[in-house]
């Protein structure tokens, strides 16, 4: 009689090597993309043909007493009634119920 003996072969868990290389993946590109992807510069975000704000602060006049006149403002009322004081809690807190 012979005795065969065969090793039992291990299955590769492909689903775990998949899972683990997209995870190492995206820990690699965040990483490149947050500390070695050069920066975009500020004329690409902001466009320069913005105003500065001393040609803006020249076009507002503000005038207080036209304010204090306005209709509108006047006209603006308390809803919410002020709130009362209150009690905060028990004198003492350790004490039982």
């Amino acid at each position: 009689m012979a005795i065969i003996l065969e090793t039992e072969r291990k299955k590769i868990n492909w689903m775990a090597i998949l899972i683990t290389a997209s995870i190492l993946g995206i820990a690699a590109f965040s990483t490149f993309y947050l500390f070695f992807a050069p920066a975009p510069f500020i004329e690409v975000i902001i466009p320069p043909p913005i105003k500065e704000k001393s040609e803006i602060s020249d076009t507002i006049k503000l005038d207080i007493s036209d304010l204090q006149k306005s209709t509108t403002l006047n006209s603006l009322r308390t809803r919410v009634a002020a709130p009362e004081k209150g009690t905060l809690g028990r004198a003492n807190p350790f004490l039982t119920f």
